[in-house]
């Protein structure tokens, strides 16, 4: 099973992936909404937390067994959290790689092959400028070759903001649910040119991406 969302939090859609050898045909049964109950891998939806067993029965004529999985939802609770993520400084951006996509939760190197796809999933790039970290800015993916990178293909705007007068560390760490950025309008995350230094750990940075996303 494959979710979309690796929180498992409801709502939540899962594409199953099958590892059936020699089945003609498949039927499908469970407690959630699937795309299709007969379909070798279909995409199961649930809309609540909660338990569920995910039942299949393959046959190719012959004969027929069943697997029988189960998946436990979560709450929903509207945020997704990624922790011990490595970006490097930019002469280091194709070793340690300085640009991250959050849809496909990976970092990405410069010497990846960047089309516009994979290009337009980038929205964090990391701009160090040596090795001190004296230095340090969060830039827009569409503003990469300012900061003695290429251009990304397909490069979505990503704003930053570099000031922490809207969220405190503290008022972070207090944070369970997506209450606080959905009362936070997308103007307020205003684009400034502030670099920031390694003097003061942690510090909260909020981020605006293009699909009007908002995380720090």
């Amino acid at each position: 099973m494959l979710p979309d969302d690796a929180a498992l939090e409801a709502p939540l859609t899962v594409v199953i992936s099958n590892s059936t050898t020699s089945g003609t045909s498949f039927t499908w049964t469970t407690g959630g909404t699937l795309s299709s109950s007969t379909a070798k891998e279909p995409t199961i939806t649930f809309s609540k937390a909660g338990t569920y067993t995910i039942n299949l029965t393959a046959s190719n004529g012959k004969k027929t067994k069943s697997v029988e999985k189960s998946i436990t939802v979560k709450p929903g609770t509207g945020i997704y959290s990624v922790t011990d993520v490595s970006l490097g400084i930019n002469t280091a951006s194709s070793t340690i790689g300085s640009f991250y996509s959050t849809s496909l939760r990976k970092t990405i190197k410069s010497t990846d092959v960047l089309t516009p796809t994979l290009g337009a999933a980038i929205d964090i790039v990391f701009f160090g400028l040596d090795p001190t970290f004296a230095l340090n800015k969060f830039v827009s993916p569409t503003k990469v070759q300012e900061y003695t990178f290429d251009a990304i293909p397909g490069a979505r705007a990503t704003s930053w903001m570099s000031t922490q007068t809207l969220l405190s560390v503290d008022a972070f760490d207090a944070i369970n649910d997506d209450t606080f950025f959905k009362g936070l309008s997308n103007a307020a995350i205003v684009d400034d040119p502030l670099y920031f230094s390694n003097e003061k750990v942690p510090r909260v940075l909020l981020f605006l991406t293009a699909d009007g996303r908002k995380g720090r």
